[in-house]
């Protein structure tokens, strides 16, 4: 994690039980990756920070905006053949 302007991404990190949220920023997508692992067990939630997600960072992509087999949102995946 960074304190620099110019960090490759930010998260704005959620703690809902504790009412509170800070902004982290990261230089690389496996420091994000990292973070992500070791706070998804936290009841934190992760929204991107008005910071687009950097060209090639497609692991981090993948993880905030998983898709189906389909390439549907996976979130709204209905499971096999949903799309017919």
């Amino acid at each position: 994690m960074t304190d620099t302007e110019d960090a490759g991404f930010k998260l704005r990190v959620h703690i809902c039980d504790q009412r509170r949220d800070y902004v982290a920023a990261f230089a690389t997508e496996d420091q994000v990756l990292k973070f992500w692992d070791d706070k998804k067990s936290t009841c934190a939630f992760f929204e991107v920070d008005e910071s687009p997600i950097p060209e090639g960072w497609t692991r981090l992509e993948d993880l905030m905006y998983p898709t189906c087999e389909h390439g549907m949102d996976g979130r709204l995946c209905a499971g096999p053949n949903h799309w017919e």
